[in-house]
């Protein structure tokens, strides 16, 4: 079984099942595919805690062994408040800053962190077009290279926004096609759909419905 945050990278574990691995190599691999679906929840630096038990192959009957794994983040050996100081660290007005998503739907989501901003934007410019935007907010004495690096803080949504680029462009491939044939949303992992529909289709109703009706011969 492999439980995720996220149906792909769920996928991504099981497929490792399937492949002969076991529960440590799902792990990673589900870890490694939300890196990239939810970039907010972990990474490749982040914290792991784990309770693992082996069992001994040449005696299954055996009890094995388990043992608690602690890999969080620790300050090296070298690192003190006067050093971090001089990095450009300093204290946090509060100790529980953390990460915001703020999601206003049909067409936007913001990603609110301690030092930056990320600001996603799709607009429909026609029934087969649709121009995406997403913009990076920094403090206004923000010093390129010096406070952030623009690489580092645009290289995962740059990315991310390519591959989401093509797959969208070969869904809408597939629509066009004659043998396309409309099926019902997934309530998993289109339920931004489903009320982008729901909200469009009540707005238009309340619209129409609300105006007088002429007659015209």
């Amino acid at each position: 079984m492999v439980a995720s945050a996220d149906q792909l990278a769920t996928s991504a574990g099981l497929a490792i099942f399937a492949q002969g691995g076991n529960a440590v190599d799902a792990a990673i691999a589900t870890n490694a595919a939300i890196a990239v679906t939810g970039p907010h929840l972990c990474g490749m630096g982040g914290d792991l805690f784990a309770l693992i038990h082996i069992d001994d192959p040449s005696n299954l009957a055996a009890p094995g062994e388990t043992f608690a794994l602690n890999a969080s983040g620790r300050a090296g050996s070298g690192a003190d408040a006067a050093a971090l100081r001089s990095e450009g660290f300093g204290e946090m007005p509060f100790k529980d800053a953390g990460t915001l998503l703020h999601f206003h739907y049909p067409n936007t989501w913001n990603h609110y962190l301690s030092d930056t901003v990320t600001l996603f934007r799709i607009l429909p410019v026609s029934p087969q077009e649709t121009l995406v935007t997403t913009k990076w907010l920094v403090h206004k004495d923000a010093v390129e290279g010096v406070d952030y690096d623009l690489k580092r803080l645009t290289e995962v949504w740059t990315m991310t926004n390519d591959e989401d680029r093509h797959v969208v462009e070969q869904n809408q491939l597939g629509i066009n096609s004659p043998a396309y044939e409309p099926g019902p949303y997934s309530d998993l992992q289109e339920s931004g759909v489903i009320q982008f529909v729901d909200w469009y289709a009540d707005t238009m109703t309340r619209r129409l419905t609300g105006r007088g009706m002429i007659a015209a011969e």
